[in-house]
């Protein structure tokens, strides 16, 4: 078995800074409606945490992590924004009218359809940055395979589940 050629400060400094990422952009979600931010900058800073976790790890490690695939994470946010702009048609109101839940929710305050929308738009962007990550990693792999970028870091070389059968799990 080869050393491995990945950082292990690199490796270190993403399991601490991962979380961070994620909570962050959760926040991001969040806030987007007050104030700058919302589902765009959210799921850009939740796929950017995932991209350190596959630069320090592998991709692989980053499927491990995900409870599901990235095109399943893009299909329920079309579905949340989807059902978020034809939800004001049940209540009377047009396309994309924003409907208020009354009560303030603690942490979040006032929310209504466009948190269910920017949800939507959070989970997209996060789907979508996650699918380009782990093509580009299958790519480079097919291509060198000497590279280990879409292996985990942890398994041996001849472990790994990388090649034919990787690619059809996701």
């Amino acid at each position: 078995m080869k050393p491995d050629p990945r950082s292990k400060i690199l490796q270190v400094t993403v399991d601490w800074l991962q979380p961070l990422l994620l909570l962050f952009s959760l926040f991001l979600l969040l806030r987007g409606h007050n104030a700058p931010g919302g589902g765009f900058s959210g799921g850009l800073v939740a796929g950017a945490a995932f991209i350190l976790s596959a630069l320090a790890r592998g991709t692989n490690h980053v499927r491990q992590q995900m409870p599901c695939s990235a095109e399943t994470l893009v299909r329920a946010g079309l579905f949340l924004a989807l059902t978020a702009a034809l939800l004001p048609i049940f209540f009377g109101k047009a396309v994309f009218a924003a409907l208020w839940i009354e009560p303030k929710i603690p942490v979040i305050g006032t929310a209504g359809s466009f948190l269910l929308f920017d949800l939507g738009v959070y989970l997209l962007v996060m789907g979508f940055v996650l699918g380009v990550l782990i093509q580009m990693a299958r790519n480079v792999h097919q291509h060198q395979p000497e590279s280990r970028v879409d292996t985990d870091a942890s398994l041996p070389e001849n472990n790994s589940a990388s090649g034919p059968a990787a690619s059809q799990k996701s």
